[in-house]
């Protein structure tokens, strides 16, 4: 399965899906019982921001977030559990969606090589309505981002008042979601 890069949209949950893939069942000539534990396909990434509060304070209003992922998987062979690695130079890009929430600025969902994979991330921003003459030139990068099919990656700091300092945290199972 894949996705074609023109379709993504940023913070969408119509993409988060789960699977499961056996062969182990065999012929069934009557009733059956199998428990089948499914899992995501995707590892979510995530970029929070603990600074809103002061970035609105100071004329700063985000409105609408991009993502844009590099060195990515675009497809997932649901057979192996395996991402399959986009073209070099090829670029996921999920497009222009309203933010999240004040904090929480953007979610994503990737397919991954395997189990980890690392990923450059760069994600863009609006500074508030673009009808109104918003600036939609700002971007940040973020190089070798862990990601791991079914947990989440946070990407948290003060995003939107300072330059410095970014904490990644993976954390296993989408917090039992």
């Amino acid at each position: 399965v894949g996705y074609k890069n023109q379709t993504l949209v940023s913070n969408s949950e119509k993409y988060d899906a789960f699977y499961c893939y056996f062969t182990e069942l065999g012929e069934v000539t009557g009733p059956v019982t199998k428990t089948v534990e499914l899992k995501r396909p995707f590892a979510q990434l995530n970029i929070i921001t603990n600074d809103h509060d002061d970035a609105v304070k100071s004329g700063l209003n985000v409105s609408q977030v991009s993502v844009e992922i590099s060195e990515g998987c675009d497809k997932f062979n649901l057979a192996s559990g395996e991402g399959i690695k986009a073209t070099a130079g090829t670029k996921i890009t999920f497009g222009n969606a309203t933010k999240v929430a004040n904090d929480h600025l953007a979610v994503n969902y990737l397919f991954t090589g395997g189990e980890k994979s690392l990923v450059n991330v760069t994600f863009a921003y609006t500074d508030g309505d673009l009808t109104k003459g918003g600036d939609a030139s700002r971007s940040m990068e973020f190089a070798a981002v862990p990601v791991q099919r079914n947990y989440r990656t946070n990407i948290v700091g003060s995003l939107l008042t300072s330059d410095g300092k970014f904490n990644i945290e993976v954390k296993p199972g989408f917090d039992g979601n």
